[in-house]
């Protein structure tokens, strides 16, 4: 797996998880944004996406910029699994321009 970077974008006919990247350890850049990708960011373990330094998921992952929660409970489960990737990762900014919206 010598996978570095990943750029695959305004691509709605890209499906799958996006976790199945996980086992590229040398991965330094993963956009998939305005794919059909999917997945949970809750489903990050703390040996997956080691060397990430930029990453956009769509917001058809869970957790994904600009995904839309249902339902306020989600929120904390969702936002601490953000909050462990960052300190994991602290010279990172990974998620600078990330946003998030409830549903109304």
């Amino acid at each position: 797996h010598t996978l570095k970077k990943v750029k695959i974008f305004d691509c709605n006919n890209v499906k799958g998880d996006f976790m199945d990247l996980a086992d590229c350890p040398r991965l330094t850049v993963l956009n998939l944004d305005h794919t059909s990708v999917t997945g949970d960011v809750r489903d990050i373990g703390e040996n997956d996406f080691l060397h990430l330094e930029y990453i956009v998921l769509p917001k058809t992952v869970i957790g994904g910029r600009d995904y839309q929660f249902q339902l306020i409970s989600e929120v904390p489960s969702v936002m601490n699994a953000i909050y462990l990737w960052m300190r994991r990762n602290r010279d990172r900014e990974l998620f600078s321009d990330w946003r998030w919206y409830l549903s109304r």
